[in-house]
């Protein structure tokens, strides 16, 4: 069964007034509309850094979890706990993150930007629950080792699939684009989390 965990484990890690048009109101409008523009843009940063304040803690310890080799983490009912715990953790932030993006503009990178941890998120909670499943299966003799392993593979196939996709369009942003639009300290913590 240790195995078994193991592989689950190295799986996984494989793994958003109308009024006559003059010149001077044009002008102001633009003027205010360029005003407005700013200011939403810095409230959409300031959404998704409150949204990857929450997200990459999560994925740090999930990674933690699944690269420890304690003989805690090779019992499947203790890395069901935790893959709930994860899976549940990446739903909650995605929901309040989407709820509040709906008052919010952004550019184009930081649109790129928010989509691909946005993409994450979805594609890591799924696969946890995919993990989830065959865990339980497997400890009700409901599916073999076989079955658990293919099931495994396809499952890391999908979220790898789901974030190459996202990727294409995220690798385009420079870091230092990306550190200011997630600013340093979270650009720190993102890289230190996925570079264990």
């Amino acid at each position: 069964m240790k195995k078994l965990l193991a592989v689950t484990l190295v799986g996984t890690i494989l793994l958003g007034a109308c009024g006559p048009i003059t010149k001077e109101n044009d002008e102001k409008t633009h003027k205010n509309e360029t005003k407005k523009s700013k200011n939403e843009d810095g409230d959409y940063n300031k959404e998704l850094r409150e949204f990857l304040s929450k997200d990459i803690p999560t994925t740090d310890r999930m990674f933690n979890y699944m690269l420890s080799s304690s003989d805690e983490t090779a019992k499947p009912q203790v890395a069901i706990k935790k893959y709930k715990q994860y899976s549940k953790e990446f739903d909650d932030n995605l929901k309040i993150h989407k709820k509040n993006l709906k008052n919010f503009k952004a550019n184009k990178n930081e649109k790129i930007v928010g989509d691909f941890f946005i993409t994450f998120n979805e594609a890591s909670s799924t696969h946890l629950k995919g993990l989830i499943t065959d865990l339980e299966k497997i400890q009700s003799g409901q599916a073999t080792a076989y079955e658990l392993v293919e099931h495994m593979s396809n499952l890391d196939n999908k979220f790898t699939e789901d974030v190459l996709k996202a990727n294409k369009k995220f690798k385009k942003i420079p870091n230092s684009e990306l550190k200011k639009i997630i600013g340093n300290d979270l650009y720190k913590k993102l890289d230190r989390t996925l570079n264990k």
